[in-house]
């Protein structure tokens, strides 16, 4: 996740995050230099994630949660996340792409065309290999879906990515060359004259 802050900048936010709940949880021993340890642990996640994941784990937590546990929470919220943008783009859920995958090896398997809901589904399918679904043993389950949703949130993520990049070369083909000055902060330059140096050796004139 790309983020307009510092890393020092996330760090002192982490701290004044996570400095509170030293008082809901008192029978920790963590200090304020361990705080800052966590902050420096955190710092490639943003303080908003933080004080997230800190809310839900405050719900279950009977000790100040692990920087590991903390972490998992962001992640977790993160999947949510993104699988609520993907319902609001379009897209099936990493979970619903795997079920109608699963139904198509059981009613279509190799004698009938399979049907997809999206074509990032087939695409999921095809990079995984139709055979390999259709001949999945039950030990292999739990690996295989692992895997395929690995498949097609990276496909999903790319097509959003690719999306968005149209989108604001659009914008920007549309604005003309001011429009990109404005997105690229060359606006704020003046393009100064280039004046010709002296030539610090002049040739000799005959005599």
């Amino acid at each position: 996740m790309a983020s307009f802050r510092s890393e020092t900048e996330r760090m002192t936010m982490h701290v004044k995050t996570l400095t509170p709940y030293l008082a809901i949880f008192p029978g920790n021993k963590l200090d304020e230099r361990s705080i800052f340890l966590y902050a420096r642990a955190l710092a490639e996640y943003e303080p908003e994630e933080v004080s997230a994941a800190m809310l839900k784990l405050l719900k279950t937590a009977t000790f100040f949660p692990r920087v590991a546990e903390i972490v998992s929470a962001i992640e977790s919220l993160r999947d949510f996340a993104a699988i609520a943008d993907g319902k609001r783009l379009g897209y099936p859920s990493a979970g619903e792409a795997w079920m109608e995958t699963m139904e198509n090896v059981r009613h279509n398997h190799v004698y009938k065309p399979w049907t997809y809901s999206h074509p990032l589904v087939e695409q999921a399918v095809k990079q995984f290999g139709k055979l390999e679904l259709i001949n999945l043993k039950p030990a292999e389950m739990n690996t295989a879906r692992a895997q395929f949703m690995r498949i097609y949130k990276a496909g999903v993520e790319r097509d959003i990515e690719r999306k968005q990049n149209s989108e604001t070369l659009e914008k920007l083909a549309s604005g003309g060359k001011g429009a990109f000055e404005r997105v690229s902060g060359l606006s704020k330059f003046k393009v100064l004259p280039v004046r010709p140096k002296p030539n610090d050796n002049p040739p000799q004139q005959d005599a």
